[in-house]
């Protein structure tokens, strides 16, 4: 139960509860005697720069290092840490000498080689096999083709072999473009004329009216203009000109 007691100091009731110390003290006072403790404790001075590495290359002067003898020459000398086993001369011609700089990151494996698909001599850097992106989707779908050859060989001989039995005559394709004023038969919109082989989806593309697997003949009647995409997307369905 909390009652009122004197203060050790001035003698100045004060409320002791059950926790308190055996010696109580009012607020003031233990204030007064905060602040002579810190009025007694010595005032830390902050040392300059120069000054610190004065007093730290004097403490390395005092301290004593006691002396080993190099494995390579005999000669005694003081390891900072007191691992090494050679002197600094022998470390730095011997193996075991790590440089004091070392490169942040590892090099580079770097070498000529010649590009698969053009044979032009570049510079490689950690094995890079094509010398540019053309080179690399180029020679990318000449390796699938080379890896699916059989299956590209069977789809391309069944495709011959129907046009064969399909044969009327003899179809020159730019004269199918001209008849039909180079605009495509499936969409109404212009084809483009960039040649055969760019892989333009706006490009021209001879496109069997009758699909030749659904019976159609290989002929000009059964000829029009389409662009390429149109024709891929057609497939072998039976489609007329899209309405304007």
């Amino acid at each position: 139960m909390a009652k009122k007691v004197p203060c050790s100091s001035c003698g100045k009731l004060v409320w002791l509860g059950s926790g308190s110390l055996s010696q109580p003290t009012c607020q003031p006072c233990r204030r007064e005697a905060r602040l002579r403790i810190q009025a007694s404790r010595p005032i830390r001075v902050r040392l300059s720069l120069e000054e610190r590495l004065k007093r730290k290359r004097e403490r390395d002067r005092q301290r004593v290092r006691p002396e080993k003898s190099c494995v390579d020459c005999g000669e005694l000398y003081s390891p900072p840490g007191g691992k090494s086993k050679r002197c600094d001369k022998c470390s730095k011609r011997g193996k075991n000498h790590t440089p004091k700089t070392r490169l942040r990151f590892p090099t580079k494996r770097i070498r000529f080689v010649y590009c698969p698909w053009c044979q032009r001599l570049f510079t490689s850097h950690d094995g890079q096999k094509w010398c540019s992106t053309k080179c690399r989707d180029k020679g990318g779908w000449e390796a699938k083709y080379q890896r699916d050859r059989s299956r590209y060989l069977t789809k391309a001989h069944s495709r011959h072999a129907k046009i064969k039995l399909a044969y009327v005559e003899d179809v020159d394709f730019i004269k199918v473009y001209k008849r039909d004023g180079w605009v495509c038969q499936l969409c109404g919109e212009p084809v483009s004329r960039t040649p055969k082989g760019s892989h333009d989806p706006m490009m021209a593309s001879p496109d069997h009216i009758i699909p030749i697997s659904l019976g159609g003949k290989h002929s000009y009647e059964n000829l029009q203009c389409s662009h390429l995409k149109c024709n891929l997307a057609k497939g072998n369905r039976v489609e007329e000109l899209a309405s304007p």
